[in-house]
């Protein structure tokens, strides 16, 4: 099935849809430049609503963002599905977050605060963020009931939409407005617990004290299998102690680590210790930094910690755990999944100091 379902299933992250298509249509600058404002499509000729986005075909809306100026005072965005001339669901900008079932965690408004930037006096806008899956059979059309228009000194408008589409309907029930979401907001309520089935996992602990320009391995496995689970505890005197460790996973005894990059950033948290708290990473309340992304490898993995440093740095220790199923309690054939193979991925450190991400190939 294709919505919630999907995004109840974390185990099957890995799995991947060959013959989904993602479709994205929004105000960015298509020249590269920083002119992401005036979003429309065009005019409805007979309502008067500016269509933002229009898909046809089975597919699910993943993501729907719009920025706009208060000038436009609280837009009204009606979503027509499967050729409809009436919209089936409507929502004003003033509703996300509290219109079920577009409700917090799934979906919010924002408006920043003024007073720490005097850039932002130039323009008061208000802010819609929404990840509520909204499947659709055979088309999608996003309209809204005010012109999204302007930029950065005469007020502004712009955001996106982010579509899967498919070849088929099948598993695909069209979105109602009614849909019952709460198993999954129950979910994002318990950040920092594992979300996905523990049966089946088996626990590995582990404490290592490093010196600085030392690497220890914590985990080795042979075989196949996944990584379900990463749980790690740091000292959290030193800001600079997520930046300073770091991480290297490799799978089925390739010659380059496919992720090695710091803790803080591995877990979203690289700029000291901060209460990040999401579903698949983060820090949880008692301050373990957590990942469950199911991380699946078919020959052999090795986790490694390692301390980096210079002179006069001090020791570290490191404790945590790590949970892996083998493959007889989860099965990930290859030829269907995605995985981080080496040199795929790569975090390092630019020469003053911040990271930054490298994709090769």
């Amino acid at each position: 099935m294709i919505g919630l379902p999907t995004l109840l299933d974390m185990e099957s992250l890995p799995l991947l849809r060959p013959d989904a298509r993602v479709y994205c249509v929004g105000s960015c600058d298509k020249l590269g430049g920083n002119a992401d404002w005036d979003w429309w499509l065009y005019q409805d000729a007979q309502t008067g609503e500016w269509v933002l986005c229009e898909v046809d075909g089975p597919g699910c809306l993943w993501n729907f963002v719009v920025h706009h100026a208060v000038g436009h005072s609280d837009p009204l965005y009606r979503f027509y599905f499967d050729g409809d001339i009436r919209p089936r669901f409507e929502i004003r900008h003033s509703e996300f977050g509290v219109k079920p079932p577009f409700v917090v965690p799934l979906a919010d408004r924002f408006q920043p605060d003024m007073s720490r930037d005097e850039r932002l006096a130039k323009i008061d806008f208000r802010i819609v963020r929404s990840f509520c899956p909204t499947p659709f059979a055979r088309g999608l059309r996003i309209t809204s009931s005010v012109k999204l228009e302007g930029n950065e000194s005469k007020g502004g408008g712009w955001g996106h939409a982010i579509c899967h589409t498919y070849p088929t309907a099948e598993g695909v029930v069209t979105f109602t407005g009614r849909e019952d979401y709460t198993r999954l907001t129950d979910l994002w309520r318990h950040c920092g617990q594992d979300p996905k089935p523990a049966e089946g996992n088996i626990v590995t602990p582990f404490a290592v004290r490093l010196q600085p320009g030392e690497s220890r391995q914590v985990f080795a496995r042979d075989g196949a299998g996944s990584l379900t689970a990463l749980r790690m505890r740091l000292p959290a005197a030193d800001p600079a102690v997520p930046g300073t460790l770091w991480l290297r996973l490799t799978w089925d005894g390739e010659p380059v680590p496919a992720v090695e990059c710091p803790l803080g950033a591995f877990f979203g948290n690289e700029l000291g210790f901060h209460p990040v708290r999401t579903l698949m990473l983060g820090t949880d309340e008692g301050g373990t930094l957590y990942s469950f992304w199911p991380m699946p490898f078919w020959r052999s993995a090795r986790v490694e910690v390692a301390l980096r440093g210079g002179p006069g740095a001090a020791a570290c220790e490191v404790a945590g755990e790590i949970a892996f199923k083998p493959e007889s309690a989860r099965s990930y054939p290859r030829s269907s999944c995605g995985a981080l193979l080496g040199s795929a991925l790569r975090i390092v450190n630019k020469a003053c100091g911040l990271q930054s991400l490298v994709i090769d190939g």
